[in-house]
């Protein structure tokens, strides 16, 4: 049995604008993970994770993280600036989707087919943060810290597992 969850975020538009921190390397990097995008499908899309300068200097990396870590993810289909679904190697397929009202523009993104329940948790409270972080900085606000703030969401997404 695989898993699969749903994260929505309100982010102040335009639509372009939040899909340059999508698809832009140097933008994503500020709140997920650098990597040259190509847009068409089947391209690779390697995605260089490094939480510490998410982070202040004080939070520490928990035990069993590398200080950079990066995955070679595949895309699926690609959209700009509204779709972007990509498959990530042993632990899913992501789908990020990006549509425009006069709230706002709406990023709902879905991770399907995570292997186990202790991966969704680990991903799940990933995305959450790192979703916390880009409306932050779109936002022009203070974004949490990555490594205590993820710590805090896994613990909550195993706690409501257990409920």
């Amino acid at each position: 049995m695989t898993h699969s969850l749903t994260i929505e975020r309100r982010l102040p538009g335009p639509l372009e604008r939040v899909w340059r921190y999508v698809a832009d390397s140097e933008l994503r990097s500020q709140w997920l993970a650098a990597g040259d995008l190509v847009p068409k499908p089947d391209a690779a899309l390697e995605l260089v994770w490094r939480n510490d300068q998410l982070s202040e200097a004080t939070d520490l990396r928990p035990a069993g993280f590398a200080e950079v870590s990066s995955a070679v993810c595949t895309i699926l289909s690609i959209e700009p600036p509204r779709h972007l679904r990509f498959d990530w190697p042993g632990v899913g397929e992501v789908t990020i989707d990006l549509s425009e009202s006069s709230a706002g523009v709406l990023l709902r993104l879905t991770h399907r087919a995570i292997p186990n329940l202790a991966m969704r948790h680990m991903v799940g409270a990933g995305w959450h943060a790192h979703l916390d972080i880009l409306v932050a900085l779109i936002d022009g606000t203070q974004a949490p810290s990555f490594w205590s703030h993820w710590q805090t969401l896994k613990r909550q997404y195993e706690s409501a597992a257990n409920t």
